[in-house]
């Protein structure tokens, strides 16, 4: 699937799944869509309209129960747009009323609302304050990719990194184990999860696109599903996933440069021999004439400054001489990571040992 064709063939399916948008009156599917519009920056202001003409005109609780497991996941989904849009929204307290009638619909011996795993994810997913939420760590072992895809989603918004590191790779495991069992439905979920988390994965960022662009490929049945007026979870996840892999892989799909790489290992590996110069340089370095404690700040940068080179220089061969990582975008997430992960304990443990190990100290 060359940029042209992918180009075209986006467009086409966007197209389509406007069409039908515009003809559906307000729910669930169209709200979730909305969620991801408004991610991807292209929420429109009448779609805003919508969804405050909607959360003012529902009544919920109300004697009528068909529909009502929808129509309070969907209030949800909207309050949380227009709670991220403004913070001072004046539907607060109209959602704590939808709160309190949630609860009645509560099963304590499955732990789940509705009787149903998606839309429990999804409330906790919109729900920051809601009372069963630790819950949410049973459903990561879900033989559904679809569950898995909106825990990925909680743990993503909750900033609980470590936690989504561990389900990503753990899930990517179990999928290659039963690659061609998968249906092709799921495949649009593990597509989504592997390519929106890419910066997680062990594979090299080449072999996830490659993946990703087999799944895509494989589901060009599901414009005619458009057409048939059933949009859903599937729908708007390979919406979204069309979306963002064509903006932020089209130059990036292609083999990275040989050139780029071997700069990148070069300037690595330089980075590499000054922090062992650096560490020889503090062991040989006497310092007279100082205090005790500008001797001792002097050492500790030096071997601090050494574990930081170190890790720098580790990041470029294996981030890009290794995984062939090529855009800025993905090459700042993962520095980002790297910072977190590696170098604020760098200078921790270069003090430790500068402390334990240096005898002029």
């Amino acid at each position: 699937m060359d940029a042209i064709y992918f180009s075209n063939y986006k467009e086409r399916f966007s197209n389509t799944l406007k069409v039908e948008i515009q003809n559906q009156n307000p729910g669930l599917w169209k709200f979730w869509l909305y969620y991801l519009f408004k991610k991807n920056k292209v929420l429109k202001q009448n779609q805003i309209g919508e969804i405050e003409e909607f959360l003012d005109t529902i009544e919920i609780p109300r004697k009528d129960y068909q529909l009502l497991d929808e129509d309070i996941v969907t209030f949800f989904i909207g309050y949380n747009i227009l709670l991220e849009l403004n913070p001072h929204t004046p539907f607060r307290p109209k959602f704590e009323e939808v709160k309190a009638e949630l609860e009645n619909h509560w099963n304590s011996k499955n732990e789940l609302y509705f009787n149903n795993e998606v839309f429990t994810c999804m409330i906790y997913l919109f729900d920051k304050e809601n009372v069963h939420k630790n819950n949410v760590d049973k459903f990561k072992k879900s033989n559904h990719c679809s569950i898995i895809l909106l825990i990925c989603m909680i743990l993503d918004a909750e900033n609980r990194n470590e936690e989504l590191d561990e389900l990503y790779n753990s899930f990517l495991n179990r999928v290659n184990k039963k690659y061609y069992t998968l249906r092709d439905p799921e495949k649009i979920y593990v597509a989504w999860i592997l390519w929106k988390f890419r910066n997680l994965s062990k594979l090299k960022i080449k072999e996830v696109r490659e993946i990703v662009i087999n799944y895509i490929s494989i589901n060009d049945e599901v414009i005619n599903e458009i057409n048939t007026h059933n949009i859903n979870l599937k729908i708007s996840i390979y919406y979204d996933l069309l979306t963002d892999f064509q903006e932020n892989t089209i130059v990036a799909k292609e083999e990275v440069p040989i050139t780029y790489r071997i700069l990148a290992g070069f300037c690595g590996l330089i980075l590499i021999l000054f922090s062992v110069y650096f560490i020889q340089y503090n062991q040989g370095l006497n310092i007279v004439n100082e205090s005790y404690w500008i001797k001792k700040i002097i050492h500790v940068f030096l071997l601090s400054s050494s574990f930081v080179l170190l890790i720098i220089g580790s990041f470029l061969i294996y981030e890009i001489v290794y995984k062939q990582t090529y855009t800025d975008e993905e090459l700042f997430v993962s520095l980002k990571k790297w910072i977190n992960k590696y170098i604020i304990g760098a200078f921790i443990v270069g003090g430790i040992l500068v402390s334990f190990f240096i005898n002029k100290f």
